[in-house]
């Protein structure tokens, strides 16, 4: 079906990356036009996002021998292209197939839900952007996708028009729009002093020219980091989630964030890295530098996202706390790779694994609580309660994705957190730092107060007598939502019990796409996750977290409350907003900004 011819040495030729684009928009353009009964349009919207992951897993055997690409514009110093090897596959395929299980579960979901249409037209148009986002081979490329990315989950996000929601999406959009700006000025340095602007090994060019690279590598991090949901770039996410549709969420926490780590991996572990292994490890002083900072801020993201979890009471603002969390680990991963630079293999194998677990447990985790939200309307914890007696197979999932989560031997994430801990403590043993240390011992915690926060959230949602307004509804899903969440069950259970497999196939030869040693990539096919020292490690933090949530518990800590002012969305963003407001309201008497300037007032 698509003719593929071998370009180059390291490239094949090939329409196959269109294609992947092309397939989600073309579906939203059969949605929009003619698919405005409710049938056709679920069947259009599975078949469209399950076609784009079989579009995208077929790229598998071609990559295998080399990257795939498909040029739009060729220029003398510049090339607008996409591009397909292990690690854009990795990512593409992550996103088409959670979209594909997310969107069969959303035909349920918005079955009594407005605007319909709408609603499908665009998951189908957002999912063609974050496609493009990741099979980008340039940054102009990227860029493009990155703005779409922004205004169509916009669009998605504020789907109910509620003054909550309008709030929430327009934080999320000025965010975005900010994040666009300084990932721009990063593009026009990194150009300046590389010439070009595909995504290679640059550093020789960079450390050779008059930019300063702690400049550059800044104003790409905060770029991305708007959508990573890293702190103190969080504030949109844990506002987004509440008032969004579930599926909208579910998209949001497993996938959209992700595109943010990719762009930050791509920066700090491949463009600004050299080409090969340098001997003279002082070049990379800039490099280290920025890896230690991320591995701090990694751990302040991780802690303080579990922290506020554990004060949550509504479920979807408490799972998109987790995600922070989780995307602190991420980011953890991400800086030991940049501080140990050749050596670092570990901490990006970690780091892409724990992005692989975190997609699946995450959506597992919010379908669920989007299943249960069907019937009750309802998904505070205070009032929500034993749901296992009516949905029971919505609490084995849960407890299935919430053992994944929690790094439990057997689930998905205890492979990746194990290997994490691995490189956190391979950093700690390089630098002799104190400091990092203390970090290490962060994340034991951090993953003890993950198990604490998830008790909670299951013990208020499926545990207790069911309210009275809860006990007569009938609750009974479509087969879409079952499949669906089967799907992701199977999955965690799948990775969890044979966790070096997806380690040998996929991540350790997406490796070889970046400047680490050798015998460092060979020495993760060494690493056994079941060893004594590992599973005793996960004891201890499993210990931790009963004495900690009998604490917490006895000492009424879930119910406590921090004063307003002592966030970081009231101490820096909230006067920003009232300085842009007092520029703008002058400029737009419309109703639309004066309900969402007076629901900010109220709130």
């Amino acid at each position: 079906m698509i003719n593929s011819q071998v370009a180059a040495a390291d490239a094949i030729t090939s329409f196959l990356p269109l294609v992947i684009i092309l397939v989600p928009l073309v579906g939203a353009f059969l949605l929009h036009n003619f698919c405005q009964k409710a049938k056709p349009r679920n069947i259009c919207a599975a078949v469209t996002s399950l076609v784009t992951a079989i579009a995208v897993v077929s790229a598998y055997p071609l990559i295998r021998q080399h990257a795939v690409e498909y040029t739009f514009l060729q220029m003398a110093n510049l090339r607008l292209f996409l591009r397909i090897d292990y690690f854009s596959f990795i990512f593409a395929a992550l996103i088409s197939l959670i979209w594909f299980l997310t969107t069969l579960h959303a035909t349920d979901y918005m079955a009594f839900e407005h605007e319909q249409n709408r609603f499908f037209t665009f998951i189908m148009l957002t999912l063609g952007s974050c496609l493009g986002f990741v099979l980008s081979g340039d940054l102009i490329t990227l860029f493009i996708f990155y703005v779409l990315l922004n205004i169509l989950s916009y669009v998605v996000a504020i789907h109910e028009k509620t003054p909550a929601a309008l709030c929430a999406g327009n934080g999320m959009l000025y965010l975005g729009i900010i994040g666009s700006f300084f990932l721009l000025a990063g593009m026009v340095l990194l150009y300046k002093a590389a010439g070009t602007l595909e995504i290679m090994p640059l550093y020789e060019k960079i450390a050779q020219s008059s930019i300063n690279p702690y400049l550059v590598m800044a104003l790409f991090v905060i770029g991305f980091g708007v959508k990573t949901g890293m702190i103190p770039l969080h504030i949109w996410l844990p506002k987004v989630d509440p008032a969004a549709p579930a599926p909208v969420s579910t998209l949001l926490c497993s996938l959209i964030t992700k595109t943010g780590v990719y762009g930050t991996m791509l920066v700090l572990v491949k463009i600004f890295t050299p080409a090969s292994i340098m001997p003279n490890l002082s070049v990379l002083l800039p490099h280290m530098n920025y890896g230690y900072a991320f591995i701090w801020f990694g751990i302040i993201t991780m802690f303080l996202g579990a922290f506020m979890a554990l004060l949550a009471t509504q479920t979807k603002r408490l799972l998109a706390y987790s995600t922070i969390s989780q995307i602190g680990y991420i980011i953890m991963g991400i800086g030991t790779a940049a501080y140990l630079g050749a050596e670092g293999a570990i901490g990006f194998a970690g780091a892409l694994y724990h992005v692989i677990n975190h997609a699946f447990f995450k959506a597992t985790l919010f379908l669920v609580v989007g299943a249960i939200y069907i019937f009750t309307h309802e998904l505070d914890i205070t009032i929500v309660r034993g749901m296992l007696k009516k949905v029971p197979f919505m609490g084995v999932i849960f407890l299935i994705a919430f053992a994944g989560i929690g790094g439990i031997p057997g689930f998905n994430g205890y492979a990746s957190k194990t290997i994490l801990h691995h490189a956190l403590v391979e950093a700690v043993a390089h630098s002799n730092s104190v400091l990092l240390a203390i970090a290490e011992k962060i994340f034991v915690l951090t993953s003890a107060m993950t198990l604490c926060y998830f008790t909670k959230l299951f013990r208020g949602l499926f545990l207790g007598d069911v309210p009275a307004k809860f006990e007569k509804r009938r609750y009974k899903y479509a087969w879409p939502v079952y499949a669906a969440l089967g799907s992701l069950g199977v999955i965690i259970v799948a990775i969890g019990l044979f966790p070096h497999f997806l380690l040998h196939k996929l991540i350790i030869p997406t490796l070889q796409g970046f400047a680490f040693d050798h015998h460092a990539i060979e020495h993760l096919y060494a690493i056994n996750v079941w060893s004594s020292h590992d599973l005793q490690g996960m004891l201890i933090i499993v210990v931790l977290a009963v004495v900690m949530f009998w604490a917490m518990d006895r000492s009424n800590f879930f119910s406590f409350k921090f004063p307003k002012w002592l966030s970081i969305d009231y101490l820096f963003y909230h006067p920003v907003r009232l300085f842009c407001r007092r520029l703008v309201n002058p400029l737009r008497p419309d109703n639309a900004y004066q309900k969402t300037q007076e629901y900010n007032q109220a709130h």
